[in-house]
């Protein structure tokens, strides 16, 4: 989606490209960074989609990749609940060294890897955590996402004790997800 119009100049606008990276209308060489949020693990073939990044930058540029950690503490302790499990939107969970190889296959140097991310730590853990509580995945995400309401969430298939489990735990959630973030990164 483009940003508003007030955001961004005519001149930026007609650069934007909506659609699929294949399709991109870019030239090789185009870009000094290219930015791949939570997007790999959607992918069916991430490795094509990564020699078509690759083509499109400049040398010497970057690419920034954040995926959910599958070798996480966050991942391992809370197993089936983990608010980033999102099976089958994602389609691949990655490892740092599952993903290091395939950077590393596909032409690409690392030159960092952070175990922090400021949304997905701490959030996925409170998820994650909350995840355990109640039967139904992801209550506060969609809440928050305003998927559920008050008024809609038994069409979602939320019982009533688990909304109240939601927000009776998410204090506790919420303090527990910054300690065991904290440990996390620390010990990476």
């Amino acid at each position: 989606i483009a940003p508003p119009e007030h955001f961004v100049s005519e001149s930026v606008r007609e650069k934007i490209f909506i659609g699929e990276l294949p399709d991109a209308p870019y030239l090789a060489e185009s870009f000094d960074i290219v930015m791949l949020w939570h997007v790999l693990e959607h992918l069916p073939d991430p490795r094509a989609y990564l020699a078509k990044v690759r083509h499109l930058l400049k040398k010497e540029s970057r690419v920034v990749i954040e995926v959910p950690n599958w070798a996480s503490w966050q991942a391992r302790l809370t197993e089936a609940h983990w608010f980033n499990l999102d099976v089958p939107r994602h389609v691949f969970h990655f490892t740092p060294h599952s993903l290091t190889q395939l950077l590393d296959e596909s032409g690409f140097r690392i030159e960092n890897i952070a175990h922090y991310s400021p949304l997905y730590s701490v959030y996925g853990w409170v998820q994650s955590i909350l995840n355990i509580v109640t039967r139904r995945k992801n209550i506060l995400f969609d809440v928050l996402n305003g998927k559920i309401s008050l008024r809609n969430y038994a069409t979602h298939g939320v019982r009533v004790w688990e909304l109240v489990s939601t927000i009776v735990f998410l204090a506790p959630a919420c303090a527990l997800s910054l300690v065991l973030t904290i440990l996390e990164a620390l010990v990476r």
